[in-house]
């Protein structure tokens, strides 16, 4: 995930994060909605990402923590939204279609199919010989 539980705790506050997950009306956060917000933000991100870069991104950029959590809050929030976190919403979907379209990257983000650093990738041909073609092999000097 891009993002965890004390990012959002950071940006929003602990207030905020229990009003929009505890669906009892009480005082603490659901962190089993507030996790299951940040999933569906991650993977709204990589959908983004994913044809430019290799997802999920890591080590995470900053700038995905923060459309992540700007993301997750606004679907928290449905309809409720207030104008600032939809300023916020629709500010981290514009970056992610930028990064999209090329007009914005990530510094360090490895592209589709590319390994990340400190991986080893190797491609090789298929495999030529097996043991049932050697068994119409006669060694020089016959068989």
């Amino acid at each position: 995930m891009y993002a965890t539980v004390a990012d959002l705790e950071t940006r929003y506050g602990a207030a905020e994060l229990a009003e929009l997950t505890n669906r009892a009306g009480g005082q603490d956060r659901d962190d089993v909605v507030l996790l299951a917000a940040i999933g569906d933000a991650s993977a709204e991100i990589d959908g983004y990402l994913a044809n430019r870069y290799a997802v999920p991104v890591s080590p995470v950029p900053q700038v995905l923590v923060g459309a992540a959590a700007a993301i997750a809050r606004y679907r928290l929030r449905g309809p409720s939204a207030g104008d600032t976190v939809r300023r916020d919403y629709d500010d981290a979907i514009r970056l992610l279609r930028d990064i999209s379209d090329g007009r914005a990257g990530l510094q360090g983000a490895a592209a589709p199919g590319v390994p990340a650093a400190g991986t080893v990738h190797v491609d090789a041909p298929q495999r030529r010989m097996s043991v049932s073609h050697l068994s119409d092999y006669t060694a020089y000097g016959g068989g």
